[in-house]
């Protein structure tokens, strides 16, 4: 079980109330990543979305070859990442690594589903706050690839 502080300094948590934020824990997990760890692979089944609560996880995908991988994004303290699997259950888009000692607190699709249909109203703000990640990554990748055309 985490600790409820932690979880109160994530933006996705933002505006749960003590005993929502409790439930959400008793949930999850707290799990701890050395460096080099992997967290998942691409490909791989999703069930799990992850926060990040201390360290540095790097994203990648995989190229023309499988033994090159190109960096995408480096996930921060307070940030989720793999938030797919909670959602939809599909398989892995990119690969997540450690780049130094982490701290991540992780929540199944299923403990995620047991709290939403026990406390509709927090599903509906995690699925709020997990939405506005999304749109916002959209937009970003979206305007790296418009540049990424221009010339």
């Amino acid at each position: 079980m985490a600790d409820i502080a932690g979880l109160k300094q994530v933006p996705l948590f933002e505006g749960l109330s003590d005993e929502q934020l409790e439930a959400i824990a008793a949930r999850g997990e707290q799990r701890s990543l050395a460096e080099g760890d992997l967290v998942f692979e691409e490909g791989s089944e999703g069930h799990e979305m992850f926060v990040l609560l201390d360290g540095r996880v790097q994203i990648t995908i995989e190229m023309s070859r499988a033994s090159e991988q190109a960096p995408v994004h480096t996930v921060v303290e307070g940030h989720v990442f793999g938030e797919f699997a909670l959602l939809t259950g599909i398989e892995r888009s990119a690969t997540a690594r450690a780049l130094k000692d982490s701290t991540c607190f992780v929540l199944s699709r299923e403990g995620f589903e047991a709290l939403a249909a026990q406390d509709p109203h927090f599903g509906y703000q995690v699925l709020k706050r997990l939405t506005e990640v999304l749109v916002g990554r959209m937009v970003k990748t979206t305007r790296e690839l418009r540049a990424s055309l221009m010339f």
